[in-house]
C-alpha cells in the first residue's frame, strides 16, 4: 500500500505528464497554423513589410508597436509591453481580453498546442 506522500507524488507526476505544458514546441506545425489564422493580415519576411497588421519579424521578445513603417492604435502604443512567449500566448489565446480596443478583427487561436507552436514558428522567424 502506498503512503500519503507516494500517492501525491504520483500523481503529481501523472499531471505533469498529461498536462498541456508538456507539449513539445512544432514550429512546422507553427507554419501551418500561422497560415491559416495570421498570414491574411500579417507578413512574415525577412524585408519586415507590413500588410495589414505590422510584419511580425522578429517579434518574439520585442517591444509591443515597435515597428516604426507601421501605424498602431492608441492602445496598442500604450501597452508597451516586451512580447515574451508568455504575454504572445495570452494575446493569441484572446487579443481582446489583453487589449479591449485592439483593431484586430481576430478571435484567437483557442488550442494551447496551437498557439505553442504558431510561437515556436515565430521565434524562427
Amino acid at each position: 500500500m502506498k503512503t500519503g506522500s507516494a500517492i501525491v507524488q504520483s500523481l503529481l507526476i501523472a499531471a505533469v505528464t498529461f498536462s498541456g505544458s508538456a507539449h513539445a514546441q512544432d514550429a512546422a506545425n507553427g507554419k501551418k497554423v500561422y497560415r491559416r489564422v495570421c498570414m491574411t493580415c500579417h507578413y512574415l519576411p525577412k524585408e519586415n513589410k507590413n500588410w495589414f497588421g505590422p510584419s511580425l519579424h522578429g517579434i518574439v521578445n520585442h517591444r509591443s508597436a515597435d515597428n516604426p513603417d507601421f501605424i498602431y492604435s492608441t492602445a496598442m502604443k500604450n501597452m508597451n509591453i516586451i512580447w515574451t512567449e508568455d504575454n504572445l500566448d495570452r494575446f493569441l489565446k484572446r487579443p481582446e481580453a489583453v487589449l479591449p480596443s485592439t483593431k484586430m478583427d481576430f478571435a484567437g487561436v483557442s488550442k494551447p498546442e496551437d498557439r505553442s507552436d504558431v510561437i515556436a514558428y515565430l521565434k524562427d522567424n
